[in-house]
């Protein structure tokens, strides 16, 4: 994970096509993440975002996908959240 005072960078691993979405840890600093959605036409990179915008209380243009659009494994960047809060906001 990589922290400035403008953004963090947040590797994650996503399994989409899950039973539902949720946020099932961290392993090794990695987020992973289920998703319910396919990975079809940016349907999971979209509940992703969705997800991580309820958990972080963030506005959704404070969060991009930095790379790994197509596959599961992702770097997340989020501005405006120390990281603290992040993993607490998550681990919640």
């Amino acid at each position: 994970m990589r922290s400035d005072r403008e953004y963090v960078v947040l590797a994650a691993h996503v399994r989409p096509r899950a039973g539902v979405t949720c946020v099932t840890g961290f392993v090794d600093n990695v987020l992973h993440v289920d998703i319910k959605d396919p990975p079809t036409d940016g349907k999971a990179n979209d509940a992703l975002i969705t997800l991580l915008v309820k958990k972080l209380q963030v506005r959704r243009n404070q969060i991009s996908i930095q790379s790994g659009k197509t596959g599961r494994n992702k770097l997340i960047r989020i501005r405006g959240i120390q990281e603290a809060d992040l993993f607490r906001r998550l681990s919640s």
